[in-house]
């Protein structure tokens, strides 16, 4: 395992902003809810909310799902009452509605049958690459500035698990200051709480 722990940000990749045109125009998260109401957005809509952007969302090959509902079980068996785990299902931001492969959520799903979780509430948010994780990593900053305090990136190709902690919130460049990286042979702690419930092994995640 590497771990790197920094009082500065580590090196920001290029939001999903800075790398279009100013004259885009930008969504809220009420605007984008209003579409879905209105039928102008159905399920057969691969999108995402991202930055006040409509984001496509890539599509989900064998092993993509694979890994997602392997990590999914670990997971499951790890956790105690009063938390649930949601698959490729939205969270929320100031202005972005990401949709994790993963996210482990404080209490029932009931709690949420009319609104969506935000960062007090998701303990682990978790996105699967299964080609250079590049949409991964800027996601890490719609993450970073909401507080959301564990971003996992499963790195199929590098065969490695990143575990991003302590983010910077609403800065200038936002950013994960902490980064774990786990590979095969070692096991990647579940903290809930501060309290270690488990750790997942590596071999087990990626095939």
């Amino acid at each position: 395992m590497s771990t790197a722990t920094l009082e500065e940000p580590l090196e920001v990749q290029p939001s999903i902003l800075e790398s279009c045109s100013d004259w885009l125009y930008r969504i809220s998260v009420p605007m984008y809810h209003a579409m879905i109401a209105k039928g102008i957005f159905g399920p057969d809509d691969k999108i995402e909310l991202l930055q006040g952007l409509l984001v496509k969302k890539m599509p989900k090959d064998e092993l993509h799902v694979f890994v997602s509902e392997i990590l999914r079980d670990l997971l499951q068996a790890l956790l105690p009452s009063g938390w649930h785990i949601n698959s490729q299902n939205p969270v929320v931001t100031s202005d972005s509605e990401p949709e994790p492969d993963l996210a482990v959520i404080r209490g029932q799903r009931r709690d949420y049958l009319n609104r969506r979780p935000g960062a007090a509430e998701c303990a682990v948010v978790i996105e699967v690459a299964y080609s250079a994780p590049s949409r991964e990593n800027a996601k890490r900053a719609v993450y970073a500035t909401e507080g959301y305090p564990e971003y996992w990136i499963v790195n199929v190709p590098a065969k490695t698990v990143e575990v991003w902690t302590s983010p910077s919130g609403p800065t200038r460049k936002p950013e994960y200051r902490g980064l774990a990286k786990y590979t095969l042979g070692e096991k990647v702690p579940f903290v809930l709480d501060g309290r270690e419930l488990g750790k997942l092994s590596v071999d087990e995640i990626l095939p």
